[in-house]
């Protein structure tokens, strides 16, 4: 304990008192943890970015999206698509890149809960389509 103490003092560290584990927490302590826990992690990367919903009996992907907010989708998503789980793909600030991105992989996996392909080529000019398509191949 002294050896542990002396060189957390050495490096600079200040001991911390450990969180209780989240299944004593009540559910809302928990999921404020959760939101938090996963806030710290992020604070330096985009907060948007493309995502996938995949089984997690088969591991399928069910579904693709892009969102300017991936902790809020994630939260949106928990009530839609219960038992399935929520993977952030790539983040972004870029929408093109996001759009162009999400396009990719919901070709690479073709999910069932996909209602529509994520880019409509006819609403988009050849020009346009092309370079979100780019944007979302450097991600």
């Amino acid at each position: 304990e002294e050896g542990a103490e002396a060189k957390a003092e050495y490096s600079g560290l200040t001991p911390t008192v450990p969180e209780p584990p989240l299944a004593t927490q009540s559910p809302n302590a928990r999921a404020s943890a959760e939101i938090e826990a996963e806030v710290r992690r992020t604070q330096k990367l985009p907060i948007g970015g493309t995502y996938i919903l995949r089984d997690p009996v088969n591991g399928r992907v069910m579904r693709t999206g892009m969102a300017t907010n991936l902790i809020k989708r994630k939260s949106d998503h928990k009530s839609d698509y219960p038992g399935l789980v929520f993977e952030v793909d790539k983040r972004s600030s870029s929408k093109d890149a996001r759009r162009g991105r999400e396009q990719i992989i919901h070709d690479l996996h073709n999910p069932p809960y996909d209602k529509q392909n994520p880019i409509k080529e006819k609403n988009y000019t050849p020009e346009e389509y092309k370079r979100m398509m780019d944007a979302g191949r450097k991600l």
